[in-house]
Order: structure tokens, then C-alpha cells, then sequence
């Protein structure tokens, strides 16, 4: 089956996985996605009510002014013009920082090595160049990003936010694709947002997976397939996927990685 891709490049972007993860979700009456990031699940699922959102507000940002701008497509194009090149790049990159414009966003996501979303502590972006030959512009992604989700608020809030599960019960399915757990005791992180996500958000989000389960609502988590995951996830069940990662500047650094799918299958 194709898929609809998304605006965005995107490290762990679950297009390559979705004929697995759709076996999961199925059409449902309410698609609740509260890490959207790349939104490329939820913009390859058909239900009748979504609820999605991410915490990260550039992204957020970006979307909106797809769906309420009606020059976005040829304000983003503006910057494409003239070469890719590295001074450039990090000019664009001064400048989002104090901006933080949309269509920047854009452009350094498309630009900057392997859609590698990353901030410092001060909260700014601070992703490396890529060093591309050629970079698309998504003139098509915009526009069916923009025929989907028409009508649609994306929040930008927390997955614990309340309000993405009021009144959920059977027919609803609950995506989670978190920031990961370790792969290893002496894997990098790398901070999505400036704050980061701690070892006891892991643990919120687990609770939470639980409650929504134990009503009725079918729950899919994404993660690394390491002891703590399993443990977490006490009562899914599990199914293990094989992906390519490649996150190293390095050349040849493209390797295969575990991961599963917790699933709760939402029957009480």
C-alpha cells in the first residue's frame, strides 16, 4: 500500500512500519495521537474524530500555518532559492531562533542532517546542516496535510493533558510513540524538547495506558524493545519490529534496531 508522507523529514518516522501498526489501529471512531510530531500515523488512519497534538510548539506552529495560511506553500518556497550551502543554513538557524517562523522551520527540517529535530537547553534549535545534493520541497505533502486535516485543532499540550481522553471508550484507539527509552546503558540522548523526558514521564505514560485499556480503549505504544519497555507495558501484548536506523553523521552507519508495539486491545 502507498502512503501519504509527511510534511516533515522525521527521525523515527513510521511510514516504513504502518502496514504493521495499522493491524493495530484499524478505523476508529476517535484517533487520539498525543506525540504527533511528523503526524504521518495519524494523517494514514481514517477514524471519525482526532485528537492529536505534540508539546514541541514549532511544530505546532508549522501546521497551523499550513492549514490557515493560504500562501504558505509560496512563502516557504522563498527560501529554496539560491543553493543549499552550510553559512546559509546556520543564518536560517540565527534567525528561527529569534523568530521562530514557521517557514523557517520548514526549511532547516528539510535541510539540516537526517530531520534531526534537537534544542539546547536555552530552548534553541540547534540541529547540525545536512550537506544535501538536493532538497524536496513538499509542495505535495502540504497539500494533502492541508485536505486532511481540515477542520481539525492540533493541540500543543502534554500527553497527560485530560482532554485527549474524555469520554474515550470502546471503538477509540490511543497512538503513544514517546521519545524512547534507552537502547542501551550507554546510549546518547538527544533532546527533542528542552526539557527532555524523564524516567518517571515513562512511568505517567504507562499509567495511563493502563487506565485507558482497563476502558474499553485500544492502546499502541511504539518503543525500543528493551527489558524496561516489557516491564512497563505489563498486560499488552507485544509485537517486535525490525527498523533501520541511521542518526550518525558517520558514513555506513545505517544499522537494524528492535522495537515493538505494546498493545492493549481495549476489551473490558
Amino acid at each position: 500500500m502507498t502512503y501519504k508522507k509527511s510534511i516533515l523529514k522525521w527521525l523515527g518516522n513510521k511510514i516504513r512500519v504502518m502496514d504493521a501498526l495499522q493491524q493495530h489501529i484499524g478505523n476508529p471512531n476517535t484517533f487520539v495521537e498525543p506525540f504527533g510530531g511528523s503526524f504521518v500515523v495519524s494523517l494514514n488512519t481514517s477514524a471519525t474524530e482526532y485528537r492529536i497534538g505534540d508539546i514541541n510548539s514549532d511544530i505546532i506552529d508549522l501546521y497551523n500555518a499550513v492549514l490557515f495560511d493560504e500562501n504558505f506553500i509560496d512563502t516557504a518556497k522563498q527560501y529554496y532559492i539560491n543553493g543549499i550551502d552550510r553559512e546559509k543554513f546556520n543564518k536560517i538557524r540565527d534567525e528561527f531562533n529569534e523568530t521562530r517562523s514557521p517557514y523557517l522551520f520548514l526549511y532547516l527540517n528539510r535541510h539540516c542532517f537526517n530531520g534531526l529535530t534537537r534544542y539546547n537547553k536555552s530552548g534553541n534549535y540547534n540541529s547540525p546542516f545536512g550537506a544535501y545534493d538536493k532538497v524536496h520541497f513538499p509542495e505535495e505533502e502540504i497539500k494533502n496535510f492541508k485536505n486532511k486535516f481540515s477542520g481539525v485543532t492540533f493541540k500543543n499540550t502534554s500527553f497527560n493533558d485530560p482532554s485527549y481522553y474524555t469520554d474515550l471508550g470502546e471503538g477509540d484507539v490511543v497512538y503513544f510513540d514517546p521519545p524512547y527509552l534507552p537502547a542501551s546503558e550507554t546510549a546518547n540522548f538527544t533532546a527533542y524538547t528542552k526539557e527532555g523526558f524523564s524516567m518517571e514521564q515513562q512511568e505517567e505514560l504507562a499509567d495511563i495506558c493502563q487506565s485507558l485499556a482497563s476502558n474499553g480503549v485500544r492502546v499502541v505504544v511504539s518503543n525500543h524493545d528493551v527489558p524496561m519497555a516489557r516491564t512497563l507495558y505489563k498486560g499488552a501484548k507485544f509485537q517486535q519490529i525490525s527498523v533501520t536506523r541511521s542518526i550518525s553523521a558517520s558514513a555506513g552507519s545505517r544499522k537494524k534496531a528492535s522495537e515493538i508495539f505494546a498493545v492493549w486491545n481495549g476489551i473490558k
